[in-house]
């Protein structure tokens, strides 16, 4: 289940302002029966409600249905699914509260590490005096990408300025990893491009464990400048090679983008359209550039990332 993209803040002052009022109302407690609270589909989000259901084995969807016609039946079912999990002999789990709604459930195993301390490492970085673009703020889901305007280059014959750019990634009820990637943004259209290679993630901490992630964070930008002349070196190139599209027969384009992209059919053709007719097609830089605006249109932030991320693996 996705989050549905959402252009919220535009700074990191306003992202920071948004994230404390969120954790502010937030509530964590430990489930170990099935209590009323937690046997009520209309105590969670549409997100929670499918945490639970993935946790406990019952399908989200079906049990939404449900109550709109029997909402006891439904409350019965959670009910039931939750008792099982326990008399299976299975561990306690956390229910997440914010906004007085369940948003989600997570595992005992779960390490806290809440948007308040990612806004405070940004904020302590040079990251935070950078503009933000289509940020996303949601108690299930933080999603930042901040633009560096002080370094502008082209690729190829593309005269479009292009930014580095920072894709910042957290979620408060499992749904992401705290992630901080380097990318590329072009101003023209708004397209962005999450740069698919190790050296190229900042920071990377899922929520288990121990971890001084201050410091891993703080180290990987002291190293930017080198970071950012790979990129440059990188799709330098990319605007000079051929893309993968031109070495294979027309037929077999949209099977090749389906499988890569998990696309349907309209949308793999939609994809080539914007490959040959709004970039004009062969190199792999004209491929990032059409995947990555198809991405600018999807509905949610986590296929929005996933195509972002994958645009120049498939190029």
């Amino acid at each position: 289940m996705y989050t549905t993209i959402k252009f919220q803040p535009k700074s990191y002052e306003e992202s920071a302002s948004e994230v404390s009022n969120i954790t502010d109302t937030e509530k964590t407690y430990s489930v170990t029966v099935p209590t009323r609270r937690i046997c009520n589909a209309e105590s969670y989000s549409d997100y929670g409600l499918g945490t639970l259901g993935r946790m406990v084995g019952f399908p989200a969807s079906f049990i939404k249905q449900v109550y709109v016609t029997n909402p006891e039946l439904a409350n019965e079912v959670i009910a039931d699914r939750v008792n099982h999990y326990f008399a299976d002999g299975r561990p306690k789990f956390f229910a997440r509260e914010f906004l007085g709604k369940i948003q989600g459930v997570v595992s005992n195993r779960y390490a806290y590490f809440d948007d308040n301390q990612v806004m405070d490492i940004i904020g302590d970085s040079i990251l935070s005096n950078f503009d933000f673009s289509n940020a996303i703020v949601t108690p299930e889901r933080l999603h930042l990408r901040t633009i560096d305007r002080n370094h502008p280059f082209t690729v190829g014959n593309d005269n479009s300025e292009l930014y580095f750019a920072y894709f910042v990634d957290n979620s408060m009820v499992g749904g992401s990893s705290f992630r901080a990637q380097l990318g590329v943004f072009r101003l023209v259209c708004t397209n962005g491009m999450i740069v698919p290679i190790r050296e190229c993630i900042l920071c990377r901490q899922i929520h288990r464990g121990n971890k001084d992630i201050t410091s891993d964070f703080n180290e990987s930008v002291a190293f930017l400048a080198e970071k950012q002349e790979f990129i440059r070196d990188l799709l330098t190139r990319a605007g000079k090679e051929k893309s993968s599209l031109e070495e294979m027969r027309e037929e077999f384009r949209k099977d090749y983008l389906k499988k890569k992209l998990n696309l349907n059919q309209k949308e793999a053709e939609k994809v080539i359209t914007l490959y040959h007719t709004t970039y004009g097609g062969w190199t792999k830089w004209v491929m990032i550039q059409a995947v990555t605006e198809f991405a600018r249109d999807v509905k949610y932030i986590d296929r929005r990332t996933f195509l972002e991320h994958n645009a120049f693996k498939v190029a």
